[in-house]
Formats: C-alpha cells, structure tokens, sequence
C-alpha cells in the first residue's frame, strides 16, 4: 500500500508533482492514487508521508478563474472574482467541459466540482489561510513537507532532491514530466 500523499491548494500543481514523485521515485501504474486532495486543513495526519505543494496567488487565482465552470463559480469578470467570497459565486447545477490528462487517459471531463461551495472567503483569504495552516501543520508533524510549484519549475534538481531526502527514496535518474497534466480548459 502507497504512504505518500499529494496535497495542495486547487490549480497548485497537485497533479503534476504527483506525476513527478510517481515518475521520479514509485512507478505506479496511475499517478493519481497518489492524490489525497485540496483541504489538508480538515485532514487527520496519519502515519504517512504528505507533500503538500503551493503556489503564488496570482498564478492559482488566475488558473480558477480560468476554469471557474469547472468549480461551479458563476461571475463576469477577474476583478469580481477577487473581491468576492466563494460560497456567494458558487451556483449548484452550473455545467462544465474541461480537458484532462493523467498520463494513462485523457478526454473530457463533464462534473463539476462543489469544493468551493461552502467557503465563505474570497480567494485570496483562503489562499492565505491554505498556506498559513499548512505551513503550521508541516511545522507541527514531521511527515508534512511543503514544495513551491515555483521552485520544482526553476530548482528542478534541487526541489527533486530534497523530495527524495524527505521520502527516504534514492534518485535513480532525475525526469521531469513534459506533457500537461491535471485537468486544462477546453481551449488550453
């Protein structure tokens, strides 16, 4: 059984580090087993590893607006969004198309998901509270490492090392995975 779980705010690469740490480290047929969720702040830490990557605002902001469909979001433009609370633009029953690849399929994927639902912050408050309980979290249990999107995208080597030392398992060959992965907008 897997002991290692990926972690991460929505739109911070969640789907690619897991792909990383599978590709780099496990060899799992599905990458995705790896995936424990978005909300690490509701989570009882168990005996397991967890990785949990974040990244800059502006770029998760910008990627939910993008694919706002996709998490039920109904406003009109990216000024509103930041402004407004989740739960007030979420609206039950919205339909979403959106691309997805997980290295072993791709297609289109039609749900949409309710996770935003019930958060009665705007984005950047709850980005903020993401990190910040997080951030405590891995301060507080051992078994909690936290990785920047940013810096796996410009340490690569370094990131994946550190990875390697807080798994306990030892780098073969170093690969970055090239083709996208998670789920993209239609047009991406």
């Amino acid at each position: 059984m897997n002991n290692i779980e990926i972690w991460g705010h929505q739109r911070s690469g969640n789907h690619y580090l897991a792909a990383l740490v599978n590709k780099n480290f496990l060899h799992l047929k599905d990458y995705t087993v790896l995936l424990g969720g978005h909300n690490l702040l509701e989570h009882p830490i168990k005996e397991k590893k967890y990785l949990y990557i974040h990244r800059n605002f502006n770029d998760v902001s910008k990627s939910v607006f993008v694919l706002k469909e996709r998490f039920g979001l109904v406003v009109d433009s990216y000024d509103e969004f930041l402004i407004s609370k989740y739960s007030d633009m979420y609206h039950k029953g919205l339909k979403s198309k959106v691309k997805f690849n997980t290295l072993i399929e791709s297609g289109i994927s039609e749900g949409t998901s309710s996770f935003f639902k019930n958060i009665r912050m705007t984005p950047f408050k709850w980005h903020k509270k993401h990190i910040s309980v997080s951030s405590h979290a891995a301060g507080k249990h051992g078994n909690i490492y936290l990785i920047s999107y940013d810096d796996i995208k410009s340490k690569f080597i370094t990131e994946m090392e550190r990875i390697s030392a807080f798994l306990g398992i030892p780098i073969v060959d170093l690969q970055n995975v090239e083709e996208k992965v998670g789920y993209m907008n239609i047009g991406s």
